[in-house]
Formats: C-alpha cells, structure tokens, sequence
C-alpha cells in the first residue's frame, strides 16, 4: 500500500475523553512557582468565564521571548541566504580578500628571507670580525687566544668552539645561498634558529674569557676594554638577529593562515547550497520555534482565567509576593455545565487558558459543539502510575438535554500550519533515534530519512526529507 506525499495544512490537536459536571468550587493556583505580578479582582467580585484573575511577573519570560524570537529571526534569515547563494558581490569582497591576503604573504615570505640572510651577515661579521680580533690564526684548526687567562679548560673550550663555529657559519651561508622562493620557509627557519644559537653560544664563551683577560706586555687594558665592548657588540647584534627572525617567521605563518582562511571562505562562497546544509538549517528553526513556543506557552500559563461564570470566593496573596507551585491563590464558585478530562502529563505542556476546543457528547452523535479550555488544575494526578492533571472546558453555547456525568471526546486545536508538506502516521518509524520512510522508486523501495514537525495523529508534517508527489510505501513491517 502507498501513500502519496501531499502538501496541505495540519492540525496539531490533543484528543481527550472527558465527562459533563454541574456547578463547582475551584482552587485556582500556578503550575510553577513564581512572583504575583497583578491582580485584577477583588473578593467577592462577579466574574465572566475567561476574565483574567491573576498574573505572575512576566518580565523574564517576555524578555527571553524576545531573545527568542530575535534568534529564531537570524536563522530564518541565515536560511534564506542560504538558499539563495551568495551573491556577485559577496564572492568578489572573497576575492579581494584571497589577492590581499596573497600580497600580504608575499611581503611576509620576503621580508622573512631577508632577515635570514641578515641573521647569516649579522653572525659572519660578529665571529670573524669581532670574535676574530682576539683570536690568532682563527679560521684554522689551531686558533689560539690572543690574550692570557689562567683558567685552562675555558681557554681550550674557547679554541676549540672556534673550530666548530667555523663549520657552523660555512653551513649557515650554504643555507641562505641555496634558499629559493619555493622552499618550506618553516624548515630554514628551524635550522637558522640552530646556527645563530650556535653563534650565541660561542660569543658567551668568549666573553666569559675576555673578562678573565691579564694584561701582559702584548695586551694592554685598553686592548681588553676594546676587545669587551666588541664582543657585547656582537652579541646584541645576535640577539637581536634572533628576535627579528622570530617576529617575522610568526608573521609569515599568520599570513599564511589568513590566506587558507580567504581561500576557504571563497571556495564555500563559490559553491551552491547543499541539500544537507538547508535540512540543518531548517531543523535549527524548528528548534528555535519550539524552544519560543515553550516559553510562549509558559507566559499563556502565566495568568489565571475564570473557568466560567461566577464570584470570587478567596484570594490568598497579594501583588509581589512569591507563591509556590500549586498553592490556591484564587477560589471561585461557578455555575452551569462545563467538562472535566484527565490529561496526560506529555500533552498537557501544550494546553494554555483560552484555547478552542471541539465538543462531541456521546449522548448527541454528530453534534460538535464549540468551547475553550478555561484553567488546568495545578495539582497532579496518579492514575494506574501515571501522572495526569485535571483540566477543564467550558461550553460556549447552551445545549438543552445536557446532563451531569455525560461522556464527551474534546478535541483540543493547539496549532495549525499551511501549505506543509504530509504523509501518514503510518509510513514513518524509528530506528536509532532517527525517523525514516520508504519510498517507491522504479517499482523498488528505498529508505529515506525524514525530520517531522507536527501531527494531527493521523498525518505528520514533514521538515526533510520527501517531496510533494513522492510515493511512500506503508506496510504491515
């Protein structure tokens, strides 16, 4: 058997049986608890069915409505943007973007290469300029120090690091020469970093060495002097090739990273809307609409309303003051004939004061007759171990024959959408926390996943999924 997908309109209602009773006393109170924003009756006062009684505080739940709706507003939009792709001049900005993004890497990759070759000239000129100075046959593997210290093992540590900073430094020129526009700039910045530790190491050492310099009949204190205020020469000027070449290899990378980022940007920008992303995005409104009917609803519960005709008996508070949920805040006598039912706790979020409803008493087959939802008792009910509360309706017209203890069918309309698509209640499942259907295509059945929205219990609003037309398979399976 199929059923074939049809847009239309739905009715999301909650079906109840309930009885007919005659005049009552009701203690009106809060299903949750709160602070009295508003009185609008006094003791003894006679009142219509549907006249307002009391209100709480709504100051938060109207300003989070607002968030609410502002949130539900941006969603929407974002959908519609989605749905309509970007336009010419959103992927032209992500161009500019991608080109200045591209220049300001160029200049950052530039500017890093020079300071590497700076960093090899700065590091050349501070060993075998000033380093050298005090240092006899340097660039061979005997140097030896042109000054006299008594500490033996600095001096060997000293002769011997100037063999080795010579390789360092014929390396470190190799690097910058070979250096082309195309390499990996992260990987020559590693090993710069190395060699101009190297030299640093070197100078530290020599300075150590310096300091400890005697003056003898070839080296006067003047030559010391001179010798020390070279070597802080050198070394500042390496530190401070170590820092430029840090500060713009973090630069380049940033760069880098903003230049992927634009690219992304304009790849996304560039392509068209995918399925996947539009069905996301209608299920973030769907949420945002129910989290805003949730808190729409709590405000509807927020005020209580005459169950019909009558004179108020009791009011307990006064404005401002904090009730409990459950508490009587408001006693009323009524009179005339109305309806009682017993409502499940999983429907009765969805049943507010004021909400119309349709009547069938068993007693008159085929008549409907129109009323409303006028309070929900505060005060839970166990029935078999389930929760259920009280809620009661009035009849909006006058039925002669109606009798206490009647039996009736009320059926309360909570919402209705146009132009939705639908499908029976019949054809959908679950499996693993997600809704599904099967189609027939080709005279074969597929599995699709749906998103729902409503129901009316007999057909289901579809978010996702399906397509007006589509035939959906409904077996016994």
């Amino acid at each position: 058997m199929t059923f074939q997908v049809k847009q239309g309109d739905i009715t999301e209602s909650v079906k109840v049986r309930g009885k007919v009773t005659s005049k009552k006393e009701y203690d009106l109170g809060f299903a949750e608890s709160g602070t009295l924003g508003k009185i609008f009756v006094v003791k003894s006062q006679l009142v219509k069915a549907g006249d307002p009684l009391v209100r709480l505080n709504l100051k938060e739940k109207e300003s989070e409505a607002k968030s609410l709706e502002a949130v539900l507003s941006g969603k929407k939009a974002s959908l519609a943007k989605l749905l309509a792709g970007y336009t010419k001049e959103d992927i032209a900005v992500s161009e500019t973007k991608v080109k200045n993004a591209e220049v300001s890497l160029s200049d950052a990759r530039k500017n890093l290469s020079d300071l590497l070759a700076e960093a090899y000239t700065i590091s050349d000129n501070a060993v075998r300029n000033y380093a050298d100075s005090m240092i006899d046959n340097a660039r061979t593997n005997s140097p030896k120090l042109a000054f006299n210290i008594y500490d033996g093992n600095l001096k060997n540590s000293i002769e011997s690091s100037r063999v080795s900073i010579e390789s360092v430094l014929v390396d470190f020129e190799r690097s910058i020469n070979d250096l082309r526009e195309t390499d990996d700039l992260s990987a020559i910045s590693l090993v710069v970093a190395d060699y101009l530790d190297s030299v640093r190491a070197f100078l530290n050492l020599l300075a150590s060495g310096v300091n400890k310099a005697d003056v003898s009949s070839s080296v006067t204190a003047t030559d010391i002097d001179a010798w020390k205020l070279g070597i802080s020469t050198a070394r500042t000027n390496v530190n401070t090739a170590i820092s430029n070449v840090t500060g713009a290899e973090e630069k380049w990378r940033g760069a880098k990273s903003s230049l992927e980022l634009a690219q992304k940007e304009l790849l996304v920008r560039q392509a068209d809307s995918r399925s996947e992303d539009v069905a996301l995005a209608e299920a973030d409104i769907a949420k945002a609409e129910s989290d805003l009917d949730v808190v729409r609803e709590k405000i509807n519960r927020s005020t209580i309303y005459a169950p019909a005709d009558g004179v108020i008996k009791k009011i307990s508070l006064e404005a401002g003051e904090v009730e409990m949920a459950g508490e009587t805040i408001v006693s009323l006598f009524t009179s005339g004939n109305q309806i009682e039912a017993d409502v499940s706790e999983l429907d009765i979020v969805k049943i507010t004061g004021g909400q119309p409803v349709s009547i069938t008493l068993d007693a008159f087959p085929g008549q409907s007759l129109a009323g409303k939802v006028i309070s929900v008792d505060p005060e839970e009910l166990d029935i078999d171990g389930d929760t259920y509360y009280k809620v009661n309706f009035s009849i909006d017209s006058f039925v002669e024959g109606i009798r206490p203890g009647m039996s009736s069918d009320i059926e309360v309309r909570i919402r209705t959408k146009t132009g939705v698509l639908t499908v029976s209640n019949l054809a959908t499942y679950k499996r693993d926390g997600k809704e599904y259907v099967k189609i027939l295509q080709s005279a074969k059945t597929e599995e699709v996943e749906i998103k729902t929205g409503i129901s009316d219990n007999d057909y289901v609003e579809i978010l996702s999924g399906l397509n007006v037309g589509d035939e959906v398979v409904i077996s016994a399976d």
